[in-house]
């Protein structure tokens, strides 16, 4: 009978730090995982730790003093983990070759899975990496490629491995495994994150077989062996370095576009806007967005905001001004900024129409249980900050009757059974609403939206939603109607 022996856990969080020497030593700089601007907007909602990082580091904690090399190995990516996410590893022992290995989030449940024999190799060390680019691989941009981009698919990458930085990330794999061996590994990050799938890529499994000695080969190939469209699914075929296997890797959806000026001018009526003077919080994409672009085509002036994301703001700005409209936009933080929001909108420029779309990332939430922490964090700004907000503005709105529009969800009466924390915020931010209403006169309409296509809402496998521009159209008319 095989006895496991259970291995400690090894507690760590990946900081930013982190992120751009792993990028520089495996030269996958996909912005997913190093740009958290433009991960911001991606479909997690900020950097994520490269899968091929946790798989090295799993296995140097692991990984026998001695020479050593992998007989073979499988590793799936469960979820995602955001770069500052405390994980935890442990391991199970069958035999002294063999590891199950587990990297878990902070409720327990798995990020990374691998499996892995190992073997003693004996070569001559003047040999190991022999064949090796010492440089870190070159910076550039990724590859933009579709699903439907399945033809003749392939490709060879020099293998590379920087001795001082990959001893500095992993000390124990530098020491015992064959250099040769690591660079492969590492080039599969490449592959996945700047190759194929390329710039819209998650980076789901691998599994491999050390079929040689792995300095017999300075290159990695690659091949693509199936694509399924529908499922947003590609297999790669790899091998050199030593080792020989396949990946598994999926399209990851990019950026929610919204609708252009040009569009939404045919369904709002000529100055049916004229004299509002809006305020959209959150109004550099998504809902927001679509929000601003609507009031600007008729007529009214619009001022929006950002919160880190300045080059989307002044894009907005710039769409709305280059077609006649009258907008401005500037930076603002729902839990920091309302007592400047006076100063940032011009003294003597009193707002007649607040839209309020500031949210941070919803994610999926749990499955099992309900976090306090998570509703929390939704709670400051749904509630918190929008009470914050519309204080701020009533002190400066004169006898103008200020209107407010409150973006709620269908989830409030119909949540699934991840999404249950966001339903309560939005629940709580309703009856802010009918409390400020009575405090202070002002009307409010909080429209229980569907699901709409923003970067929130973008799914690996595509869903047909209503369009944004008519649901909103129609609250605003409501908000506004006299």
């Amino acid at each position: 009978m095989t006895v496991q022996s259970q291995e400690p856990k090894v507690w760590r969080r990946f900081q930013a730090g982190d992120q751009d020497a792993f990028a520089r030593l495996s030269g996958d700089h996909n912005p997913l995982h190093v740009d958290p601007l433009a991960a911001r907007r991606l479909i997690f909602g900020g950097p994520v730790v490269h899968g091929v990082h946790l798989l090295l580091w799993a296995l140097d904690v692991f990984v026998r003093p001695t020479k050593v090399s992998i007989t073979n190995l499988s590793v799936q990516f469960v979820v995602p983990i955001l770069v500052g996410a405390e994980v935890a590893l442990d391991g199970e022992t069958s035999e002294p070759s063999r590891h199950h290995l587990r990297i878990t989030n902070k409720n327990g449940e798995p990020v990374v899975v691998i499996d892995v024999t190992w073997a003693d190799y004996n070569n001559d060390p003047k040999n190991w990496g022999a064949s090796l680019n010492p440089d870190c691989p070159e910076i550039k941009e990724p590859r933009i490629v579709s699903s439907k981009d399945v033809a003749n698919i392939l490709g060879c990458l020099d293998l590379h491995l920087n001795p001082n930085l990959a001893w500095k990330l992993f000390p124990h794999l530098s020491k015992a495994l064959d250099p040769s061996l690591l660079a492969a590994v590492l080039a599969t990050s490449r592959i996945v994150g700047m190759e194929y799938p390329g710039q819209h890529s998650i980076f789901s499994s691998m599994s491999f077989d050390v079929v040689e000695k792995p300095t017999s080969s300075s290159t990695l190939d690659y091949r693509v062996v199936r694509v399924r469209p529908g499922l947003s699914v590609t297999d790669i075929e790899i091998s050199g370095g030593g080792l020989k296997g396949r990946i598994r890797a999926l399209f990851r959806p990019p950026p929610a576009i919204q609708a252009k000026i040009g569009e939404l001018s045919a369904q709002v009526n000529n100055h049916e806007f004229a004299g509002q003077r809006a305020l959209i919080i959150g109004g550099s994409r998504g809902l927001g967005e679509v929000t601003a672009k609507l009031l600007a085509v008729g007529g009214a002036d619009v001022r929006l905001t950002y919160h880190v994301g300045q080059e989307d703001g002044e894009r907005v700005k710039n769409e709305i001004t280059d077609n006649g409209g009258h907008a401005k936009c500037f930076a603002f933080d729902v839990l920091a900024s309302v007592p400047h929001l006076t100063k940032q909108l011009e003294n003597g420029r009193q707002t007649t129409m607040l839209g309020y779309f500031a949210t941070p990332h919803i994610g999926t939430g749990t499955n099992n249980s309900f976090s306090d922490a998570f509703f929390q964090r939704l709670m400051r700004t749904y509630v918190d900050g929008f009470r914050s907000t519309v204080r701020a503005i009533s002190a400066d709105s004169g006898d103008k009757k200020l209107k407010v529009l409150y973006p709620s969800s269908v989830y409030v009466v119909d949540a699934s059974s991840n999404l249950k924390e966001y339903a309560a915020a939005k629940e709580a931010g309703e009856r802010v609403c009918a409390e400020l209403s009575t405090e202070i006169g002002f009307k409010f309409v909080a429209p229980r939206f569907p699901r709409l296509a923003t970067d929130q809402t973008v799914r690996l496998f595509s869903e047909k939603v209503p369009d944004a521009s008519t649901i909103l159209l129609d609250a605003i008319r409501q908000l506004l109607d006299k």
